[in-house]
């Protein structure tokens, strides 16, 4: 059994890192994904791409928690020697159905829940 099929049998949760600016530019375009990363460990995701994204956008970070088990054609995330990063995966499709929740991290570092 492959990894993927492993996280979708027991639910895994997955995470994506983002920031303000992108999760309403996903929310104005219907939850529709493109080419975003997830991953199996949110403090990886939320300590690096949500905040790299966050001082991009001069916005704070956000995390999306996604049911990984609710997702199709989801694809590995290969590195630059084209390597299988494991506990990570590049999704592009619908994400609503999907979408479990989003946090955002203020400027404390205080989590607060962001409508859906």
């Amino acid at each position: 059994m492959k990894i993927w099929e492993v996280a979708q049998e027991w639910h895994v949760p997955l995470y994506h890192g983002t920031s303000l600016v992108e999760f309403e530019r996903l929310k104005a375009n219907g939850y529709n994904a493109r080419d975003i990363y997830l991953g199996d460990n949110m403090e990886n995701i939320t300590d690096h791409y949500a905040e790299q994204k966050a001082e991009e956008h001069d916005s704070y970070p956000v995390t999306l928690i996604v049911d990984g088990s609710k997702l199709e054609n989801v694809q590995p995330d290969y590195d630059e020697f084209g390597q299988i990063q494991l506990g990570q995966w590049v999704y592009t499709g619908p994400l609503r159905q999907a979408l479990k929740g989003a946090i955002l991290f203020d400027e404390e570092g205080e989590e607060q829940r962001l409508p859906l």
